[in-house]
């Protein structure tokens, strides 16, 4: 049987800096609510409180739950192929930053293979603009 975590938002909520407060305005309840959720008070959570939850949190309403230790709810073999290095990494320091490398992923996956390669040689390209290194001219078009 699963029950709400509530060691799971007290961490993640301090993880983003949130105040209870903040977080109880955006869930839409009141922060005393939020403490008992951290203390394990009430567990009884219905599933519109607690889909907001995991939405303000950035987390899966699975981890908040327990089913799973990964806080977006990957299954254990993608964490697992991740950690062995078959996956990329992103350290990002805020939530917008999450979203845009999220996105940027997303976009870039459903790109053909050599439209891929392309972005690539693109950014590479943008950072040596950026970094006032000199340009080849085949590289200037």
């Amino acid at each position: 049987m699963s029950v709400l975590r509530g060691d799971r938002i007290l961490i993640e909520r301090r993880r983003l800096n949130l105040k209870q407060e903040v977080l109880a305005r955006t869930v839409g309840v009141d922060r005393s609510y939020i403490s008992q959720l951290e203390r394990d008070v009430d567990v009884n959570v219905g599933v519109k409180t607690l889909t907001a939850l995991a939405d303000a949190l950035g987390v899966s309403v699975g981890y908040l739950l327990g089913v799973t230790d990964s806080p977006l709810g990957e299954s254990d073999a993608r964490v697992l192929k991740e950690m062995a290095g078959d996956y990329v990494t992103v350290d990002v320091d805020s939530d917008e930053e999450r979203r845009l490398v999220r996105s940027l992923m997303d976009e870039f996956n459903m790109l053909p293979r050599r439209a891929q390669q392309t972005v690539v040689e693109m950014v590479r390209l943008l950072r040596r603009m950026e970094s006032d290194e000199p340009l080849a001219d085949e590289e200037l078009g």
